[in-house]
């Protein structure tokens, strides 16, 4: 673990008695103070660039409880100053000083912004409201003449903000602001660090996946922005297979390609050869996508999510309450699982658009995907705005075969 290097490092670099190398008799010795420098200042950079990593990641997402770490981190700190019987002397306050403002302090305010972003994100899986992720995005900026390791710092302030985003992605016109500026700040402000390269790729593909949901061609009602105006990315390398999936998802087309056919066929292949069921989230979109769209078939989505029922069991009886890595794999197979009943819905809908002979059952089928909307806290309108149209379709049809003028409904 990242984290834990930080941890390793200090105790390498600071441990007992340290600061007697620097001292002489109850001062700082004037021919070290060059080497005392740089004594902090790498495991400054070292500890920045592995907190950097530790976002990036996501390794916060674990079993072991984090906060134990941080204060494990934050204890060690404690222990860094000069230490010397003179206690008035001019220059080990002032070097004790600089240790205190210049390393701790940075170290202490980014585990602390990290401990922020994890709790919000707990809190946030587990259902729990607060209010959004909040940082200094103002003192955010740089300059060309920062050192290395304020750099970093400032990277690490991006990186939180960017991971906050991630896991909880809406169609805001702040996220994109967000996006946006960060991506200023790493392509003209930033770009000489090495993880800026991989901070800059996801920051493109998460504006990447906003511009997805929306008509490339017109400016969004929402964002009041015309995406053209934004250099998107096509090529992605660390990202690639996240935006094919996205790419796969949003773009019809592309469902009736080869490679997604080629998909579909390599699923059913591992099943036959290993005479075994499904056994990933990844699979079951893929499929109930394919049966959905391509096949159009209800049976074979009504065993699909039989079998998605089971494997739902069988994951989530592990689960435990304090854990946020549960509680993030709680939340991703919950969507799952609201998603395959979506799937479902929709399919009865449109096989059901013409002749309205399924009613009941379309009634229970949604009665059911509230339940579990409810029970599973995923609030999702997707399912409501199908079943209201279903409806009002259905009565406007009823009205015209009746003769009877249909109300004007006004949206």
């Amino acid at each position: 673990m990242y984290l834990k290097e930080c941890i390793t490092l200090l105790e390498k670099e600071f441990p007992d008695k340290w600061s007697s190398n620097f001292i002489e008799n109850d001062t700082i010795n004037e021919h070290k103070e060059e080497e005392l420098l740089i004594k902090l200042t790498a495991p400054l950079e070292s500890i920045f660039i592995n907190l950097n990593l530790s976002v990036i990641s996501g390794e916060y997402i674990a079993k072991e409880d984090i906060s134990k770490i941080f204060d494990t981190i934050k204890s060690k700190l404690k222990s860094i100053y000069l230490d010397s019987s003179k206690v008035d002397d001019k220059k080990i306050n002032e070097w004790n000083n600089k240790i205190q403002f210049e390393f701790i302090k940075p170290i202490k305010e980014g585990i602390d912004s990290y401990y922020l972003l994890v709790k919000k994100i707990t809190n946030s899986l587990k259902f729990i409201k607060t209010r959004s992720f909040i940082m200094d995005k103002e003192g955010l900026d740089t300059n060309k003449q920062s050192k290395a390791e304020e750099k970093l710092q400032i990277l690490f302030g991006l990186n939180l903000i960017l991971s906050f985003i991630d896991l909880n992605l809406s169609l805001s016109r702040s996220d994109l602001d967000d996006l946006i500026r960060i991506k200023y700040i790493l392509t003209n402000e930033l770009n000489e660090l090495e993880l800026s390269k991989i901070l800059l790729e996801k920051t493109e593909f998460l504006i990447n996946k906003i511009n997805y949901r929306f008509d490339q061609n017109e400016a969004n009602y929402q964002y009041e922005i015309n995406f053209k105006t934004i250099d998107l990315r096509d090529n992605f390398e660390i990202f690639k297979d996240y935006n094919n999936g996205i790419n796969y998802h949003y773009k019809e087309h592309n469902r009736n390609s080869n490679h997604f056919k080629s998909v579909v066929n390599s699923i059913y292949k591992k099943k036959e050869k290993n005479n075994s069921s499904i056994d990933s989230l990844k699979e079951f979109h893929t499929l109930i996508k394919y049966y959905k769209d391509d096949e159009q078939n209800a049976i074979r989505i009504f065993h699909l999510i039989k079998d998605f029922k089971k494997f739902y069991k069988e994951k989530t009886k592990s689960f435990t309450s304090d854990s946020i890595y549960d509680a993030f794999q709680s939340k991703a197979i919950n969507i799952s699982y609201n998603y395959m009943l979506n799937n479902g819905l929709s399919l009865l809908i449109k096989k059901d658009s013409k002749k309205f002979e399924n009613k009941k059952k379309i009634k229970d089928f949604f009665e059911k995907i509230k339940r579990l909307q409810d029970n599973t806290h995923i609030k999702n309108y997707f399912p409501y705005l199908k079943y209201t149209e279903y409806l009002l379709y259905s009565n406007h049809l009823a009205f015209r075969e009746s003769k009877i003028p249909s109300p004007k409904l006004s949206y």
